[in-house]
């Protein structure tokens, strides 16, 4: 018997999820070029189309993506991979 409850917690453990998943909220700001530069020069220290912006000890789970209208999907995806995953690069 004692090898069945064994069994069940482990394969109840198995089934459990790997990942703690928590919910983030992503604020998405367009703003001209210049703006966007400037904050991100502020806080990257360097000339980018968009950067996001995460400041847990501040707002928790809250990201910002501060972009350029002119951008791409693919640099919008980009900066949203940024405030699931984090630095990654």
């Amino acid at each position: 018997m004692k090898g069945i409850v064994f069994a069940f917690i482990f394969l109840l453990g198995c089934a459990a999820p790997m990942y703690k998943t928590t919910e983030v909220v992503v604020r998405i700001r367009l703003q001209s070029a210049e703006e966007t530069q400037a904050v991100c020069r502020v806080l990257f220290g360097k000339n980018v189309i968009a950067c996001a912006a995460v400041n847990y000890e501040l707002i928790p789970n809250v990201c910002t993506v501060y972009i350029e209208p002119e951008a791409s999907k693919a640099v919008l995806s980009h900066e949203l991979l940024h405030c699931v995953v984090g630095e990654y690069h």
